[in-house]
């Protein structure tokens, strides 16, 4: 597991924004996944989708989360280093992509990361 958390903790801080992902969910869960991915893209913003089903580690980095966060649930984005939350929900002050922009939060972040 050493191993794994090393690899997990590279992707999540030398990346610009992680955001993990899997395309064996719900249509609720993809909706998510979609919404977040939508507005990095339109925003222009570099990042990285980690499908977590196509990883062949994929279930231990879902462990990890487990681990770490509390939680297994994607999408799970990650900005320079810091957990945001999924698309609408996370971490009280960030709770989640979607409210980080509403709250213009968002752009700043993502300037300071590089990934605008």
């Amino acid at each position: 597991m050493l191993k794994m958390c090393t690899r997990c903790a590279q992707i999540i801080f030398t990346l610009h924004a992680p955001l993990f992902i899997s395309n064996k969910l719900t249509t609720t869960a993809n909706q998510h996944q979609y919404k977040a991915k939508k507005l990095l893209d339109e925003k222009g913003a570099k990042y990285t989708a980690i499908e977590l089903d196509k990883e062949d580690d994929g279930k231990a980095i879902r462990a990890v989360m487990g681990d770490t966060l509390g939680k297994t649930s994607v999408p799970a984005i990650w900005i320079k280093g810091t957990f945001i939350g999924g698309c609408n929900d996370g971490p009280p002050g960030f709770d989640g992509i979607k409210n980080l922009n509403s709250s213009g939060k968002l752009d700043d972040m993502l300037k300071a990361a590089g990934s605008l």
